[in-house]
Formats: structure tokens, sequence, C-alpha cells
């Protein structure tokens, strides 16, 4: 049947610190299920005990929603909404978001989650994991992508990573890189990941600024160490977070861009500060729409690939009124891709379809 829905409606769970639910995105006018969790794990032990057949039947009210001319309001606006054939026969999952552990040795300005390591409980994943397998509740094949946190400070990262793989599954992690870590070098020598680095400033003042910590040489540097490493190109990235008046202007770009370049590393994302988009998402100056834009053309002469993450595609979208050039099509299958590409076709959306393309031939 055809509907607005997404992965993670469909075959997705998001295991957040302290509740489960199948999506983590909040930036969109509806604002997503933060406020409205599926399921809370117990606050003793830590561990998580999770009903099934109630998570479900959870995901299945959500996705009759959709199937209506009234769907979920917590889904309203989401760019991650995509009008096409969702057949959907069983029940396993194949969208596995990781967001449970708030631990980071870093303290970014722009981060509303950060934890000193070891103040808080890690709630205990695995074994749930476990129980979906001997379940057969995991499709073969899929997407399996870490938030954190870092994952420098997730204890169980390793076992994680070893289970998924035996199901085929590729691997989308954002880390700090202020620790070399065995086990994504791994991933990337097997061409299984994607790494998406936050940087934000090649200028060491700035980036002191914006992290407040002293990582700026091990953080260049192992991102360095990681491109050097991975099989494919384009699976390390490094990522610019745009936020105002603090690193938003072309000098801070074009350095960035360049420091990327001499690090070895052939990909760049850009998006904008989480907290300054959603409280000002209805008047973004334009010099912000600008320096996408240049970004993007000063990204093609240095012959990087260049992608718009998250906030920032959902800023396009909502300035545009179409999908932009959405960074979040990797994650979807290829026969969605295509036929995403031949409803676009129908509407003249040309640069959708180049960018569909291009995800596709990578």
């Amino acid at each position: 049947m055809r509907y607005k829905s997404c992965e993670a409606i469909e075959q997705g769970i998001a295991f957040m610190h302290n509740y489960v639910s199948f999506c983590c995105n909040c930036s969109h006018e509806g604002g997503g299920f933060d406020k409205n969790p599926f399921l809370t794990y117990k606050d003793d032990e830590r561990e998580i005990s999770i009903d099934w057949a109630k998570y479900f039947k959870e995901k299945n009210i959500i996705r009759s929603q959709n199937k209506t001319d009234k769907p979920c309001q917590e889904c309203r606006g989401c760019l991650y909404l995509m009008d096409l054939d969702w057949t959907n026969d069983n029940q396993k999952l194949s969208y596995f978001n990781f967001n449970h552990w708030k631990d980071c040795d870093t303290n970014c300005i722009y981060c509303g989650v950060k934890e000193d390591p070891g103040k808080t409980k890690i709630p205990k994943i695995y074994k749930t994991l476990e129980n979906l397998h001997k379940l057969k509740l995991i499709e073969k094949q899929g997407m399996v992508m870490f938030g954190g946190g870092d994952i420098a400070f997730l204890p169980e990262f390793r076992d994680i990573v070893r289970l998924f793989k035996k199901y085929n599954y590729s691997f989308n992690i954002a880390t700090s890189a202020t620790h070399y870590i065995p086990a994504l070098s791994e991933l990337l020598k097997d061409g299984m990941v994607e790494v998406r680095i936050s940087v934000d400033s090649a200028k060491e003042e700035t980036f002191k600024k914006i992290k407040r910590t002293n990582y700026y040489e091990v953080v260049w540097n192992n991102m360095k160490k990681y491109a050097k490493i991975q099989k494919i190109p384009y699976c390390v990235r490094s990522k610019f977070i745009i936020i105002p008046n603090v690193n938003d202007t072309k000098e801070e770009i074009n350095l960035w861009l360049e420091k990327t370049k001499a690090s070895g590393v052939s990909s760049v994302i850009l998006d904008t500060e989480t907290f300054y988009y959603i409280k000002h998402r209805n008047a973004i100056p334009d010099s912000i729409f600008d320096l996408f834009e240049y970004t993007k053309e000063k990204a093609k002469e240095y012959g990087l690939y260049f992608l718009i993450f998250d906030h920032a595609s959902q800023m396009l979208s909502e300035r545009n009124n179409f999908l932009s050039e959405y960074y979040f099509f990797k994650d979807i299958t290829q026969h969605k891709i295509k036929e995403c590409i031949k409803k676009n076709i129908e509407n003249n959306q040309n640069s959708l379809i180049n960018k569909l393309l291009e995800r596709i031939n990578l």
C-alpha cells in the first residue's frame, strides 16, 4: 500500500537514554517522539526489558495513522517521510539507532546530551539484542546508527558491532574522534561504515571555543588516520556544524575544506546547530542559506563530495517546500530510491534526481 512513511516507522527502533522509540528526530514541526516515548527503561538496574508485542502494536498504530488523511502529529513536517509503497509483511527490525548513553569527553556548546564519562549508568543493550536474535526479529541486511555520547565510552560497542556484522549490516557512526578506536578501524577496513567526525573548525582557537577541550590536534590526526585506512572513499566524513556568531564565516569554511582535503578526507557534511534552528525555524537569515551554497561550490572546487545533513536538510525542505539534497537517502533501499526518482521526474525536480542518481552510483 502506498502512504507516507519512513524506514524508522516501518522497521526501526531507537534506544534512547531513558526510553525506547523508533525515531530520534526532533527538529521538524511535529517534534518527534521524545515527549511521547513508547516504552521506558527500568531505572533500578538499567537493564532493558521490552515487551515486543507491545512495541510492534504501538508501531502499527503510528503506521495506521499515516495511512489516513490525518497522519501522526509527531511526524508532521519530517523530511524523512516519503510517499512510497511501504509493503511490509513481517515484524522484523532492520534500522537500529543507538543513542542510549551520554558519556563524552568533549563539551560542545551545541550539545544537549553530554555527560562526563562515568557519571551516569549506561543502559545495557546487548542482552536485549541477543533476545531479538533468538526471537528472529532482526532482518538480514540493514542499518545500524550510533549517536551518543561517544562510542569511545560505550562498553558494549564492540559486541553490538560483532552481532550486526553477522547480519551483514552497514554502520553509520558519529564520533568526536578524541580517541582512536580499533573496532571502528576494522569497520573502515571492511568498507562497512560511514564515520562522521564533527570538527566544526580548522582554527584551533575556534575549535576550543566550540568543543571546550584541548583535543584539536588529536581529533584532526585521528581523522587523518581513519581516512588512510578506509577501504572505500567517502567512508570518513568531515562534518561542520554552523554555529551563528561563532564559525559562520566563509573564512572558517575555506580553512575547514582546505584542512579536510589535506587530511586525506574526500567527503564533507554541513549542518546547523539544532537548538538555533528549532528556535529560529521561521526566521532563518538568508546568510545561512547563502553559506550552504557557498560551501557546496567551494567543496566542488576542492574535489570534495558534499552533503547536507539532518537539520540543514530540514531547513532546506521547509524553505523550498520539496525534497532538496538529502543526506538520508543512503539509508533506504535502492528500489525505494528508484521509485522516488520516478516520482520526482514527474514533478520535474531535477536537483533531487541528480542527487539520487549520485547516491546510487556511489
